[in-house]
């Protein structure tokens, strides 16, 4: 995935140019005494066969798979056996998994130990494009029809999360699966914490974790009481980022980190024309003050779609505006086609 560096635009992996600031300086060489990377061996399980290597990070790697009963597609997401907090993240996302359930996360069919200690989980294979690729193919802002159909179901599901009392500590788009057949799916629940749980020392700061571009001021602080209000305020910067066409704060991760705890992000209608009650209900969603913000997913998916719904009625005024202005351009070369009509005294009868 590449984002132009100036202003965080995502651009197409084919051909990347921003539309404002052009396209990227090539990426510089990999460093030539990288370490080399931890291997994932490929897991081996009775009921599931690993077919490929999809991806490798720092906490693990995932593999396409099939079930072997019936050929079903599925996807094997297997914890580095060096990482203990890598196989403690994988089975908190596991635990979050079965208790939101399908249709709103993909189904679990497995999830255990290998036998070299490490965590795995057997999930359902979504075919369907990750919001971060739909939004990658777009040359600009998503258009309010497209953002209606993305937004409003990605707060569906945060509304059922919500209801389990989990907070769901990265959302992104590159977590979402978006397809018109469902709507949209959430995953990678890795860093979910309950929303009611009590932190052994509320005092204590933890490390910062999360995706830099979406995290609360409370979660950059490493705050150990976050709630349902921190993944609604990546909820706004998610539907900025949509409506927007990059995300409110761009530049290194410590940079952004601060910015949320510090700076007011630019105005929305001041980046795109926008109806009032959506930018309103967007920029709440970003406020510094939790308690400014919507309490939750409920409460934002109703003043989103009120808002969607004065988009539209504006962008209808902007249509017939512009239809009713070209109108009258049209009329003097209609009027300069008939004949001029007679003075009133050459129309009168001659009198004698």
């Amino acid at each position: 995935m590449i984002r132009c560096p100036s202003c965080g635009k995502r651009l197409r992996d084919g051909a990347p140019s921003c539309a404002l600031h052009g396209a990227p300086p090539p990426a510089p060489p990999p460093a030539g005494d990288a370490p080399t990377p931890f291997v994932v061996p490929t897991p081996e399980l009775p009921a599931f066969r690993a077919e490929k290597l999809l991806g490798q990070g720092g906490f693990g790697a995932v593999f396409r798979a099939v079930r072997v009963e019936d050929n079903h597609p599925c996807a094997i997401k297997v914890a580095r056996a060096d990482n203990a907090s890598a196989g403690e993240s994988l089975v908190r996302e596991a635990d979050a998994l079965k208790e939101v359930g399908v249709p709103y996360v993909p189904a679990v069919y497995d999830s255990g130990k290998l036998p070299d200690g490490s965590v795995y989980v057997v999930m359902d294979f979504v075919k369907a494009p990750i919001l971060a690729d739909v939004m990658n193919e777009l040359d600009g802002p998503m258009s309010i029809d497209d953002f209606a159909k993305t937004a409003i179901p990605m707060l569906e599901v945060m509304e059922v999360v919500q209801g389990k009392g989990l907070v769901h500590c990265d959302l992104k788009p590159e977590n979402v699966f978006v397809h018109e057949s469902f709507g949209a799916k959430l995953f990678d629940f890795g860093l979910v914490k309950k929303a009611n749980a009590k932190p052994a020392d509320e005092t204590k700061e933890e490390a910062a974790a999360g995706t830099p571009e979406y995290m609360s001021p409370e979660q950059c602080e490493g705050r150990p009481d976050i709630d349902l209000r921190s993944d609604i305020y990546a909820l706004g910067a998610i539907f900025y980022e949509m409506l927007a066409g990059g995300p409110p704060f761009w530049g290194k991760p410590a940079e952004v980190q601060q910015n949320h705890r510090s700076r007011r992000p630019p105005a929305l209608g001041r980046r795109v024309p926008m109806s009032v009650p959506l930018e309103d209900a967007i920029m709440r969603c970003l406020a510094k003050d939790p308690d400014r913000r919507p309490a939750n997913a409920t409460e934002l998916r109703k003043a989103i779609q009120a808002g969607i719904v004065a988009e539209r009625a504006r962008l209808q005024e902007v249509a017939s505006g512009a239809a009713g202005a070209a109108a009258p351009a049209a009329t003097p070369a209609v009027e300069a086609a008939k004949p001029a009509a007679p003075s009133a005294k050459a129309a009168a009868p001659a009198r004698e």
